[in-house]
Protein backbone atom coordinates (compact mmCIF):
# COMPACT_ATOMS: atom_id res chain seq x y z
CA UNK A 1 0.00 0.00 0.00
CA UNK A 2 1.24 3.61 -0.99
CA UNK A 3 1.98 5.49 2.32
CA UNK A 4 3.01 9.29 2.42
CA UNK A 5 6.63 8.18 4.13
CA UNK A 6 7.56 6.31 0.76
CA UNK A 7 6.47 8.90 -1.20
CA UNK A 8 8.25 12.20 -0.87
CA UNK A 9 7.02 14.10 -3.23
CA UNK A 10 3.55 13.42 -1.66
CA UNK A 11 4.42 13.98 1.34
CA UNK A 12 6.32 17.26 1.02
CA UNK A 13 3.67 18.65 -0.89
CA UNK A 14 1.14 18.20 2.05
CA UNK A 15 3.34 19.79 4.47
CA UNK A 16 3.68 22.77 2.47
CA UNK A 17 0.03 23.00 2.41
CA UNK A 18 -0.96 22.01 5.91
CA UNK A 19 2.04 24.21 7.52
CA UNK A 20 1.61 27.14 5.35
CA UNK A 21 1.48 30.43 7.33
CA UNK A 22 -1.75 31.57 8.11
CA UNK A 23 -1.68 34.78 6.14
CA UNK A 24 -0.59 33.07 2.77
CA UNK A 25 -2.68 33.81 -0.01
CA UNK A 26 -5.32 30.84 0.04
CA UNK A 27 -5.53 30.11 -3.63
CA UNK A 28 -1.98 29.44 -3.36
CA UNK A 29 -2.52 26.62 -0.65
CA UNK A 30 -5.60 24.96 -2.33
CA UNK A 31 -3.43 24.84 -5.44
CA UNK A 32 -1.01 22.78 -4.09
CA UNK A 33 -3.61 19.85 -2.97
CA UNK A 34 -5.06 20.30 -6.59
CA UNK A 35 -2.50 19.84 -7.74
CA UNK A 36 -0.93 16.91 -5.55
CA UNK A 37 -4.45 15.40 -6.75
CA UNK A 38 -4.16 15.70 -10.33
CA UNK A 39 -0.87 13.92 -10.12
CA UNK A 40 -1.66 10.74 -8.05
CA UNK A 41 -4.99 10.54 -10.44
CA UNK A 42 -2.92 10.39 -13.44
CA UNK A 43 -0.63 8.03 -12.11
CA UNK A 44 -3.86 5.34 -10.57
CA UNK A 45 -2.72 6.27 -6.62
CA UNK A 46 -6.21 5.79 -6.20
CA UNK A 47 -5.77 4.48 -2.73
CA UNK A 48 -4.60 8.41 -1.49
CA UNK A 49 -7.14 9.97 -3.60
CA UNK A 50 -9.76 9.69 -1.36
CA UNK A 51 -7.78 11.42 1.85
CA UNK A 52 -6.58 14.10 -0.27
CA UNK A 53 -10.57 14.43 -1.05
CA UNK A 54 -11.17 14.47 2.18
CA UNK A 55 -8.98 17.19 3.04
CA UNK A 56 -10.11 18.85 0.17
CA UNK A 57 -13.70 18.83 0.99
CA UNK A 58 -12.81 19.99 4.55
CA UNK A 59 -11.29 22.78 3.19
CA UNK A 60 -13.87 24.15 0.89
CA UNK A 61 -16.25 23.86 3.14
CA UNK A 62 -14.30 25.10 6.36
CA UNK A 63 -11.71 27.39 5.03
CA UNK A 64 -10.27 26.82 8.16
CA UNK A 65 -6.39 26.09 8.29
CA UNK A 66 -6.08 24.95 11.54
CA UNK A 67 -8.89 21.82 10.79
CA UNK A 68 -7.39 21.17 7.50
CA UNK A 69 -3.83 21.06 9.15
CA UNK A 70 -5.55 18.63 11.54
CA UNK A 71 -7.64 16.47 9.35
CA UNK A 72 -3.74 16.54 7.93
CA UNK A 73 -2.30 15.14 10.70
CA UNK A 74 -5.00 12.62 11.86
CA UNK A 75 -4.45 10.85 8.26
CA UNK A 76 -4.25 6.90 9.03
CA UNK A 77 -1.34 6.96 6.43
CA UNK A 78 0.69 9.59 8.18
CA UNK A 79 2.94 7.92 10.37
CA UNK A 80 4.39 10.62 12.64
Amino acid sequence: METLENNPRLHFLLKEFVLINYESDADTSENVLLREYNFLNDTNQLNLLFELETLLTQWDKDKSYDEVRTAYFNLPLHQR
